[in-house]
């Protein structure tokens, strides 16, 4: 039996040596046992092989008395590092999801701290199990499987660089990038190893949602909404397209307010007409991805979203190639007459829906209402007319179709 004195004083020594010099020369084969919440208890002996001693068993013993006895991979919470190399091990909070274990290694030339900078970082991000040594000729970055269902398992090989940089299957992460890991290594339990390597799309969304929220976005709005309250506007199109629909505070606030819808957008899609309707009051539709791989539609403050739907989608084609009946030839003659009247004119007769940018028009305080514009009598085509009263107003147009492919115009000011 170890004599309880030595093997007290040598577990002091022991604790010394990994939070300072992690390494000593005079003892062969060291580990450390730390718990998260602090030193629990810690063993140092001569050894030729690694033992643990797990919580509850320790608890029963005197203090000082040691007990060399093979641990399971995942019993509780500690911190093991050896001497020959480092390593983390922490134990799934949750049951069912995929163990992941972690192997980095040093490159030539990394720098001296590197491993211990790194298991610094990297103990509490979530792995199972990391661990630190130096490269080997054959090693390669590398994500290997293992088992099915509550035994997956998933065995990562990284790679610390001499920028003391972390490369993790094509991923490149920082010292100071904890919250990246995080989300690497939750995305990788959530999709796989084919989840790291698709391409992310707009508001962190995959390909694939994305395309599925622009199919959902693209029903037709089938009731009017002109002169309607802004809230049940907004709801009745949120309901129609069978998302979750969430509000941040700013958003509840302002659509709590008896606000009304100031265009017509029946016959549009519900993503360009929500993003449409919100626009005006400062707000905007922002797809979010939840953590289990479901899609919700936000609606948000303005100025604190990064992304948001946008109010139709810009053409790749010519604008005579997306309305031909632009092209049209007509006798026209215009005095004097409210530019609001006569794009609403226009609108008709090319069957073509027409919406304003509200909040550039505010920002330079054009009315459209207010605004007389002039046409010379004589013949020309729709798109000379139309163009002619915009330069008037100092206003531009744009042909945008909405999500089902619908072309429309929008009308903003000119002005930079």
């Amino acid at each position: 039996m170890l004599n309880p004195q030595l093997c007290h004083a040598s577990a002091r020594y022991t604790t010394t040596c990994l939070h300072h010099s992690y390494c000593c020369p005079r003892v062969k084969s060291t580990v450390a046992i730390i718990s998260r919440g602090g030193p629990r208890t810690i063993q140092s002996a001569h050894t030729e092989h690694e033992s643990l001693i797990t919580e509850s068993q320790t608890s029963e013993l005197p203090e000082g008395i040691c007990l060399n006895r093979p641990m399971p991979r995942l019993l509780c919470p500690l911190i093991v590092a050896c001497v020959c190399g480092w390593s983390v091990a922490v134990p799934a909070s949750a049951v069912n999801r995929p163990t992941v274990d972690l192997e980095v290694v040093t490159e030539a030339g990394a720098p001296i701290t590197a491993a211990h900078d790194w298991l610094d970082v990297l103990k509490d991000v979530g792995f199972e199990n990391v661990s630190i040594r130096s490269a080997r000729p054959d090693d390669r970055e590398a994500i290997t499987r293992r088992g099915t269902g509550a035994l997956l398992t998933y065995r990562v090989i990284g790679f610390v660089t001499r920028r003391n940089s972390l490369d993790l299957a094509g991923d490149t992460f920082t010292l100071r990038d904890k919250r990246g890991l995080q989300r690497w290594l939750k995305k990788l339990r959530l999709e796989g190893e084919g989840g790291l390597r698709a391409r992310q799309a707009a508001f962190g969304l995959s390909p694939r949602q994305l395309v599925q929220v622009k199919k959902m976005l693209a029903r037709q709005v089938r009731f009017s909404t002109k002169n309607q309250p802004t809230a049940k506007i907004v709801h009745k199109i949120g309901d129609s397209v069978h998302f979750d629909l969430q509000m941040d505070p700013t958003s509840r606030k302002v659509l709590a307010t008896p606000l009304p819808v100031a265009d017509e957008f029946s016959d549009l899609s519900s993503g360009t007409a929500l993003a449409a309707v919100l626009r005006p009051l400062g707000l905007v539709l922002v797809p979010r991805k939840q953590s289990n791989d479901s899609v919700t539609l936000l609606i948000a403050d303005m100025r604190k979203s990064s992304e948001s739907w946008p109010v139709g989608w810009a053409s790749k084609k010519k604008a005579a190639q997306v309305l031909p009946k632009l092209m049209d030839f007509l006798t026209v003659e215009i005095q004097n007459q409210p530019l609001i009247d006569v794009l609403n004119a226009l609108a008709s007769r090319l069957d073509t829906p027409l919406l304003l940018d509200h909040n550039s028009l505010a920002l330079h305080r054009i009315e459209p209402s207010q605004v007389l514009v002039t046409v010379p009598s004589g013949r020309t085509y729709y798109k000379r007319v139309l163009d002619r009263v915009l330069i008037q107003s100092m206003l531009k147009s744009e042909i945008r179709v909405d999500e089902a492919g619908k072309p429309f115009f929008w009308i903003s000011s000119a002005r930079q």
